[in-house]
Formats: structure tokens, C-alpha cells, sequence
């Protein structure tokens, strides 16, 4: 449900803001002053919890602590308890082996059979256990040798990765660039500037995600990236017509027709600029995959 309310929420703040920006190019009946002031702080509510949820996970979430024997046995220490018995120990142990084991099995470059996290909800046990091993402060050293193992799979796997397509983010910055110095409308610069910086962060995307298309084999060129080369492949693909005509008089004339070179040409600009445009909803779009949804 939490979810749910979160993609209805992003989605309808970017329809709205669509539709505001549509309503400043054709005129319209007039809307009430308090509607589009609520409508205007729901789509900066928006906006700011995004880029704040955003910025907590890329610079302020912390990775899990190294456990050094020496000070745990001193925390311990301080802390008024007992040296760990064999059976606490082995507690511990047990549970991490069993977390590992709720992985996601796939046969390593080796050949041999292996866990690896894959999913969020994998990523979210394995850092609830890392948690409980550090608070118990063990002081038995392979425990803080499989703790420190977990970490560190834990720490690689739910790193991020920039997974932006840079192509697309060229083409979109230098024809809103281009549009706005022709139309004098320098705000739009601004626009795309954060629409640059949303794109980017959005794209993000956690070792996890990336990992599991690799194990099913669907890790592909980016979506935008082909998308784009597929464009630029139809313009240069584009049909040339040459037609030679033989006269009675033995002389012949050459008609060469570009049209369809130059109706691709138009074709193509003009969905660079739609997708220029949109930058902003396909943020919103990488945002619930990377940071909400987790797919």
C-alpha cells in the first residue's frame, strides 16, 4: 500500500506538472487561484521528498562497520559482560550462514554452486542480521571474520551504479539549450538543468538490480541508449531515390529524391525533443524503479 500511494503520488505530480505546463502554451478557462497554489506545493512536496529519499541513499546511508577483535573484546569489556561462550558464538554463526543461504543461488566462475543478493528484500534481512551480530559485540574471532565476509558482499552488492544513458542526456541538454536561446525563454535552461540532475541520481541503480538481469541474461545495452541508435539508424537508412530517365534522343537525365531522407531527419529531431522535453517523467520513472520499487 505504501508503495502504491508513493507511484500514485510521483505519477500524479508529473502529470500535473504537464498539464500546467501544456495550460501556459494554450489558453484555457480560468482555474482557482488556491488550486493552483495546492497544485504547485503537492508537485514541490513531491519533488524535494524525491530528492531527498534520493540524496539519503547515495551520500548519507552508511555502510556496514568493520568489526576488529581487539576492540570488540574491549566494548565487551566495558560494557560489564562476559567473554562469548562456544554456544553464543555459534548462535551468531548460524545465522548468518542461514541469511546467506536465502540468496539468490546461481554457479559462480568457478563452477561451483553460490548465493548472491539479488533483490531488496535480501539486502534489507542481510543488513538487520549485520546489525545484530555488531550489537551482541562478539568477541570470538570467526565471528567477526564471517560478520566482516557478510559486510563486505553486503557493502558490493548494494552499491550504486551510474546506469544513465550519457547519449541521451548530450542530445536532450544541447536542444533545450538550443530551444530556449531561440525562444528566449531562459528558464527552460534551469529546467533542464534539473532535470539533468534528477535523471542522473535516478539512475542509480543498486549492484543488486544489475546483478540479477546479468544472471538472467537480460543485461543489455541501455533502454535509452537503443532507443536513440535506433533513431540515428533510421535517418541514415533512410531511402534515396534516384530515378534516370532515357530521352528519344538518346540523351538520358538523373531526378535524385531525398525526401524520405529529410522526412526522417524531421521525424527524428522532432522525437528528441519530446523525449528532451519528458527527461523529467522518465526521472520519476528511474526513481520508482531504483529507489521505490527496486526492479
Amino acid at each position: 500500500m505504501k508503495k502504491f500511494f508513493t507511484f500514485a503520488l510521483l505519477f500524479g505530480g508529473a502529470q500535473a506538472l504537464l498539464a500546467q505546463t501544456s495550460n501556459d502554451v494554450v489558453p484555457s478557462t480560468p482555474s482557482s487561484p488556491a488550486g493552483e497554489i495546492a497544485l504547485t506545493v503537492l508537485i514541490g512536496l513531491v519533488i524535494l521528498a524525491a530528492i531527498g529519499h534520493m540524496i539519503y541513499e547515495l551520500f548519507i546511508t552508511k555502510k556496514p562497520a568493520v568489526l576488529n577483535l581487539t576492540e570488540c573484546q574491549e566494548a565487551r569489556k566495558n560494557a560489564g559482560l562476559n567473554p562469548m561462550t562456544g554456544s553464543e558464538a555459534q548462535a551468531l554463526l548460524d545465522k548468518m550462514v542461514a541469511d546467506t543461504n536465502s540468496w539468490t543461488p546461481f554457479v559462480n566462475a568457478d563452477g561451483e554452486d553460490d548465493t548472491i543478493i539479488t533483490k531488496y528484500s535480501q539486502a534489507k534481512k542481510t543488513r538487520q542480521v549485520l546489525a545484530e551480530v555488531a550489537a551482541a559485540m562478539p568477541d570470538d574471532s570467526d565471528v567477526i571474520e564471517c560478520y566482516n565476509a557478510l559486510a563486505e558482499v553486503y557493502t558490493e552488492c548494494t552499491k550504486r551504479k551510474y546506469n544513465a544513458s550519457t547519449t541521451y542526456i548530450i542530445i536532450s541538454a544541447i536542444l533545450m539549450v538550443g530551444l530556449a536561446i531561440m525562444s528566449g525563454a531562459y528558464e527552460a535552461i534551469a529546467y533542464c538543468g534539473v532535470s539533468v540532475l534528477l535523471y542522473i541520481m535516478a539512475s542509480m541503480t543498486p549492484n543488486y538490480i544489475l546483478i540479477r538481469k546479468e544472471l538472467k541474461g537480460s543485461r543489455g545495452p541501455k533502454f535509452m541508449s537503443g532507443f536513440i541508435a535506433g533513431i540515428l539508424t533510421g535517418v541514415a537508412t533512410a531511402e534515396t531515390v534516384t530515378t534516370v530517365t532515357k530521352w528519344s534522343d538518346g540523351s538520358t537525365t538523373k531526378d535524385v529524391d531525398n525526401s524520405n531522407f529529410w522526412i526522417s531527419l524531421l521525424f527524428s529531431i522532432i522525437l528528441f525533443v519530446v523525449l528532451a522535453l519528458f527527461m523529467f517523467v522518465l526521472a520519476i520513472v528511474n526513481y520508482l524503479r531504483n529507489y521505490v520499487f527496486h526492479f
